[in-house]
């Protein structure tokens, strides 16, 4: 299934739920804008990025929205094409420094946790790196693996509205669910096992 396929029964989701990110959610901008915009950087942003950014330009952050609010999945918000090429030259050296690698953040979690794609120019996907303060770790394979994944736990309930109005999730399940639709990826292995 296409990535726009995952992203949009993860909108439906949302609005099943009434979740506030859907009223957050900004218009995607045009392949032409986001090729003139990303052209500003040394690198070649994989195909799955550039249909991200068509269908949504990430999460609006009104001063009176809190970070619940703006979850796009638990813990993470969609950040904009602009945040995410703006923390690409601002982490540039960071990422060559100490992770050996490029690195576009897509999802941010407002305590310095990220998770992003590696640009490559050979390549119309790119597996996603889940970025914390215990390191760095491959999560998926590719952009709309990740998309399954949390169109699926929307489906199964693992994510809800608590109590809070904040996304809640039950953790477990969701470990479960990434790793049997992604049973080749270590961190998933690792996670269900209590390993991490």
């Amino acid at each position: 299934m296409p990535i726009l396929d995952y992203l949009n029964k993860i909108l439906t989701y949302q609005i099943q739920l009434k979740h506030p990110v859907i009223s957050l959610l900004q218009p995607g901008l045009s392949e032409r804008e986001i090729l003139l915009k990303t052209s500003l950087i040394p690198i070649q942003i994989p195909r799955e990025m550039i249909n991200l950014y068509m269908w949504r330009n990430g999460t609006l952050a009104p001063e009176s929205s809190t970070l619940g609010d703006m979850q796009f999945f638990y813990g993470y918000h969609l950040c904009s094409l602009e945040e995410a090429l703006l923390s690409f030259q601002e982490g540039y050296s960071i990422w060559q420094k100490f992770y050996k690698m490029e690195f576009c953040s897509l999802f941010e979690d407002g305590a310095g946790g990220c998770c992003g794609v590696i640009p490559n120019q050979d390549s119309l996907v790119s597996p996603v790196i889940q970025i914390t303060e215990l390191g760095k770790n491959i999560i998926y394979s590719n952009l709309t693996k990740m998309m399954e994944t949390i169109a699926s736990c929307y489906e199964n309930g693992v994510f809800w509205i608590g109590q809070n109005g904040y996304l809640d999730a039950d953790l477990k399940k969701y470990g479960d669910i990434a790793l049997r639709l992604n049973p080749e990826i270590e961190y998933w292995q690792k996670r269900v096992k209590g390993e991490i």
